[in-house]
């Protein structure tokens, strides 16, 4: 059983000035107050002069927003910031969203960092927590995400990067591939089913 303390939200950018501060803001949104929570954005190595001035101004937010950069040393790509992200998360459970995604806000239940936090109190077995999307932008529209299947998630990734985990689960499996770029959330979600 995995006790909850609160919630990690990771959040790898690259060059994602267009899209970031949405998607900060959508996380800031979640009026989230059930337990303590961050924001830890991790700068990918970004060279857009309009990312790294937001990245700027949310290093000078405060708290819960954290912003970490990848130095000459760290390995490049969304893996390896999302496992630095890990790496320095101070909460039991893992959020990833990336930086141009974002969090629905104003459902009666509460956003939806109330809805995983829920769901890891209630019943703190649980290995995974995903939920609905939408796909915002040019391709506005309800996204289908199907009931979880373990056979057929062997075959097409039925989730989608921001389903959320404990991180102790993570740090048992060694975290994301950090060789692989395009389907590594696909592939950390395979490893994590054979992994439990």
């Amino acid at each position: 059983m995995r006790k909850i303390n609160g919630l990690s939200v990771i959040m790898p950018c690259y060059n994602a000035g267009s899209y970031l501060e949405e998607a900060v803001e959508s996380v800031l949104a979640q009026d989230f107050d059930l337990a303590p929570y961050e924001l830890i954005i991790v700068d990918d190595k970004s060279n857009d002069p309009a990312t790294l001035e937001i990245l700027d101004r949310y290093a000078d937010y405060g708290p819960p927003v954290r912003v970490i950069r990848q130095d000459d040393n760290d390995k490049k790509g969304p893996s390896a910031a999302r496992n630095k992200g890990i790496q320095n998360a101070r909460y039991s459970h893992i959020v990833p969203v990336d930086a141009d995604d974002k969090l629905v806000t104003g459902n009666p239940d509460g956003g939806y960092l109330h809805q995983v936090y829920r769901q890891f109190r209630d019943e703190p077995d649980t290995d995974i927590v995903y939920s609905k999307l939408r796909l915002t932008g040019a391709l506005e529209a309800p996204f289908h995400v199907a009931p979880y299947q373990e056979r057929l998630m062997l075959i097409t990734n039925l989730l989608h990067v921001f389903g959320a985990f404990p991180k102790q689960l993570a740090d048992d499996m060694g975290g994301y591939d950090e060789d692989v770029w395009g389907t590594e959330d696909y592939l950390f979600w395979v490893s994590m089913i054979n992994h439990v």
